[in-house]
């Protein structure tokens, strides 16, 4: 029973720090105000009024319109037999956006400055914690002092 106890509680923190280690960066919506100097982000999402969705690696204003940077990838099968490989290759293009047309920007992936220092520290604490529940069990099995106890 004991045991079992231990294995449910290692369980748990290993789900904690698992999904502690997952949420590097998140998302976070943008003002026209934040596009002067947008935050720092993996890739920025520009949803336009029509439903599009836009993916920009950089992006700002100029005026009243939202000027970014897409990367366009494609790739294609090269060779025959066991000489094939896939070639990829990113291009990379200036789009422009009115600003009157878009509906919102959400930056991904989000540089939370001090996150990942704090998910580290996080996850060292549950795993020394994890380590001395798991190794607090050896306190059951007797000792040969003839019972004394010391």
């Amino acid at each position: 029973m004991h045991g079992s106890f231990k294995r449910l509680i290692s369980l748990g923190l290993a789900g904690v720090m698992t999904v502690a280690a997952g949420c590097g960066g998140g998302r976070m919506a943008l003002d026209r105000g934040d596009l002067d100097r947008p935050v720092t982000a993996r890739a920025y999402e520009v949803i336009t009024r029509d439903g599009r969705t836009l993916t920009f690696i950089s992006l700002h204003m100029e005026g009243d319109t939202l000027v970014g940077t897409r990367r366009i990838t494609q790739s294609q099968a090269v060779g025959e037999g066991d000489a094939q490989r896939e070639q990829v290759t990113n291009r990379y293009e200036e789009s422009r956006v009115p600003w009157a047309d878009v509906d919102r920007v959400e930056a991904v992936g989000v540089d939370k400055r001090g996150s990942g220092v704090l998910l580290a520290g996080g996850a060292i604490a549950l795993g020394v914690a994890a380590f001395l529940i798991l190794s607090s069990g050896n306190e059951d099995t007797p000792t040969d002092d003839g019972g004394k106890g010391f």
